[in-house]
């Protein structure tokens, strides 16, 4: 009876682990922003868009993208992937930040060059 039991248990679990699929959902492998540079006046904002490819090149379309800037004085990242050019500072000189976008393991980068 343990045998049985055993292995009615083992298909039980498999036909669980089956019907669920992949629980953690695609895992991003590539990210691509775009553009790839920009030139922006001071005071003005440039839209950043991410697309998030799984291992496969599917798109991933629900993907989360984290943004930071490599200098906030010169280029800040708002929600939704947003960059503010000249952040907080209105009186800041003209520069260039490296956006950084991040998805999982996956990152790229858009330069930033802010003009006077």
């Amino acid at each position: 009876m343990t045998r049985k039991t055993n292995a009615g248990v083992a298909v039980a679990i498999g036909l669980i682990l089956w019907a669920c699929g992949d629980a953690a959902g695609p895992v991003p492998s590539t990210l691509v922003l775009s553009p790839d540079s920009v030139r922006v006046p001071a005071g003005g904002e440039q839209h950043i868009t991410a697309t998030v490819y799984d291992a496969s090149g599917t798109v991933i379309p629900d993907a989360i993208v984290a943004y930071r800037s490599t200098d906030t004085t010169v280029a800040r990242v708002t929600t939704g992937g947003h960059v503010a050019v000249g952040g907080h500072v209105s009186a800041r000189a003209a520069g260039r930040a490296l956006v950084v976008g991040t998805s999982g393991t996956a990152a790229d980068t858009v330069i930033i060059d802010v003009m006077p």
